[in-house]
């Protein structure tokens, strides 16, 4: 891995998109979200967006001062 070898340039950016959509369990999110937070100590310099429904197998994984949500009127921005 190049972040290993102390090669890579680039601090990595991993987005995430509608990860609660279809036919995915709330237990299959759940691990989906277990796996992204392990990344925190296997890649520490990644950054990662994860955009989804507001449930709590994404809310129970992510920190209450990294989360944006919806405003009032249904948009993000």
């Amino acid at each position: 891995m190049s972040e290993e070898r102390g090669i890579g340039s680039h601090p990595g950016v991993l987005f995430v998109d509608s990860v609660a959509n279809n036919e995915v369990t709330d237990k299959d999110v759940a691990e989906i979200m277990k796996g992204l937070q392990g990344l925190r100590e296997t890649l520490p310099d990644v950054q990662v967006f994860v955009s989804g429904i507001s449930s709590a197998a994404i809310l129970d994984h992510v920190p209450c001062e990294n989360v944006i949500k919806n405003r009032e009127d249904g948009y993000l921005w």
